[in-house]
């Protein structure tokens, strides 16, 4: 056990112990000194309550002398809880009372304004925060916007072991993402896009086995994809969008994300050209890879038979444009613009008669050839648009109005 005298006379100054009263100084002058008095609550001294939470608070030298910082958000977080008529009764569960900290912590970490929160209510009237249906613990917590400077996103999150869904979207996080986040095994959701989040992503992201949705997109990440998150087994989306990751896209353990629906990897660093093993994500809806400068050609992808939206603009691609691109009979983006793709456009994209809309940027490219066949598919489908963004001068876009079709053609692009 610590010695605590040192830190709690700085931080937590124990209360005056409590003096038990006799019966009779209790009870009003009208009552008999034999009638039983009503039971209250029994409320812990500071030294017991923070005696009781050190081993979860405070494991380490380092986080204990954040106790002695008046200023830390550790030590108000204790400062409000040990004020807190929740957290100070005897028989409060520890659970409850390290959620209450947690919550806390994050509060004076974002320096946050929000009205409603850390009242004397429970947790799950607080705002963004929502409980199960017992209302008897955390499952998704939205966070809280961070009012000054980029602070480290509190590692005390763990203290919500039952959190199904965190998200801390565009609020002003910064430093590295605290990888005892992982110790949230119950996450199903984990959002930390558009902060200012630096380092590598750690490893241990990938030992949370009920992922879903795992999104890292607009901070500033660096490093390679770990090899963990190839174990996530029920990943369905990931993006890890605008960062400065680097090396190549792993298929030996993005292959194994056999589940995933959304693959976002644009605006990053990568090499090696577009991965071909990427075809075997056949439940792939959503391929975004631009803004990578791949270089190389355009890989066969024709196995992903779901695809909806295929991005691999701005990538410095060469080559022809595969006519197995016409397979994607579910297609509603094709995003082929600033590469240096050569040769005549196959019929085959614009593909047989479409029950949906369709755009597709080839701009920027060195194509040749007309279009004209694009606008026949969809001319027996009065409810479909198709847009074609083409290099004019090189292309004939004379794509007229076709009676029955809302609207739709060629948009010329002259570069």
């Amino acid at each position: 056990m610590r010695i605590l005298s040192t830190y709690l006379s700085l931080a937590c100054p124990c209360d005056e112990p409590l003096k038990r009263r006799t019966l009779a100084e209790e009870a009003p002058s009208t009552w008999k000194a034999t009638r039983p008095l009503p039971r209250q609550p029994r409320s812990l001294s500071t030294a017991s309550l923070f005696e009781r939470l050190e081993p979860d608070i405070a494991p380490t030298s380092k986080d204990l002398a954040q106790f002695s910082n008046p200023a830390s958000p550790q030590a108000k977080a204790f400062a409000w809880l040990k004020q807190d008529s929740i957290a100070n009764r005897v028989k409060a569960p520890l659970s409850t009372i390290l959620e209450r900290y947690a919550l806390a912590v994050v509060n004076y970490t974002a320096r946050s304004d929000v009205a409603n929160f850390l009242t004397a209510d429970s947790v799950c009237t607080w705002d963004n925060v929502y409980c199960n249906a017992g209302k008897t613990t955390v499952t998704k917590f939205y966070g809280l916007k961070v009012k000054k400077g980029y602070p480290k996103l509190p590692w005390e999150l763990v203290f919500m072991p039952n959190l199904k869904i965190l998200q801390h979207k565009n609020q002003g996080w910064g430093v590295p993402i605290p990888p005892r986040l992982a110790e949230l095994k119950k996450l199903r959701s984990l959002d930390l896009s558009q902060n200012w989040l630096d380092g590598k992503i750690p490893s241990v992201l990938g030992t949370l086995p009920q992922l879903k949705f795992l999104s890292l997109n607009e901070n500033y990440l660096s490093g390679t994809i770990p090899t963990t998150l190839g174990n996530l087994n029920n990943l369905l989306e990931l993006d890890l969008t605008s960062n400065y990751l680097s090396g190549s896209i792993l298929v030996e353990s993005l292959g194994k994300l056999n589940k995933l629906v959304t693959l976002d990897l644009g605006a990053n660093q990568f090499t090696g050209g577009i991965p071909v093993e990427l075809g075997s994500l056949i439940h792939l809806e959503v391929l975004r890879l631009y803004s990578i400068d791949f270089g190389g050609t355009i890989p066969d992808l024709s196995p992903l038979k779901n695809l909806r939206v295929l991005v691999l603009s701005d990538n410095n691609l060469s080559g022809t444009l595969p006519d197995n691109l016409g397979t994607f009979h579910n297609l509603e983006y094709l995003g082929l613009a600033y590469n240096d793709l050569t040769g005549t456009i196959p019929e085959a994209i614009g593909g047989s008669v479409r029950s949906r809309p369709l755009r597709i940027e080839l701009q920027w490219n060195e194509l040749a050839g007309d279009v004209s066949s694009y606008c026949e598919a969809y001319a027996p489908v009065k409810t479909s648009q198709l847009y074609v963004v083409i290099d004019c001068e090189s292309v004939d876009c004379s794509c007229p109005k076709t009676p029955g079709v809302t609207e739709g053609g060629c948009l010329c692009f002259y570069g």
